[in-house]
């Protein structure tokens, strides 16, 4: 496995930015903390309700990713909160069929994930709360995943 920093170091020599999305000429890479170090795209269910969002009588759900794995990023955050969890590469074509949600990415009913997934939608594409570049995966039959770290203490390997 490589460190975290090998894999900071590689995607800077090999990205560019497209309306946020890290595009390869092959495929477009995200990133996802808190899945268990051993996890497989079988563990994975993108329309798995939301523990932490709920709200009486909504149906919250989602498999989040970031675009980055920079100190600020919250799929490296979130990995560092979550103890035993790992930091995942998840990587799509670059002919994946993007949703670009008009409104705030916080909170999106389950029922309205399974239709666009059904409408043929592999990702959703918008901004959090604060502005910032968020996107929900679709389709995971499209996808690689890939451990990048398993290190609670990534900031030292951000480094360089």
């Amino acid at each position: 496995m490589k460190t975290l920093n090998e894999e900071v170091k590689k995607i800077k020599h090999l990205f560019n930015y497209k309306n946020g999305n890290i595009i390869t000429e092959e495929n477009i890479t995200f990133y996802h903390g808190g899945l268990p170090t051993d996890a497989t795209l079988s563990d994975i269910d993108v329309f798995r309700l939301s523990s932490r969002q709920q709200k009486r009588g909504k149906d919250y759900a989602g498999f989040y990713m970031s675009p980055d794995i920079n100190p600020n990023s919250f799929a490296l955050q979130y990995h560092k909160s979550n103890e035993g969890s790992g930091l995942h590469k998840i990587t799509l074509p670059i002919d994946s069929k993007v949703y670009e949600y008009p409104y705030s990415m916080e909170r999106i009913p389950q029922t309205e994930l399974i239709d666009l997934f059904k409408k043929g939608y592999d990702y959703i594409s918008g901004k959090n709360l604060f502005g910032n570049p968020e996107y929900i995966l679709l389709n995971k039959n499209i996808v690689e995943l890939e451990l990048v770290s398993n290190d609670m203490d990534d900031d030292e390997m951000l480094e360089g």
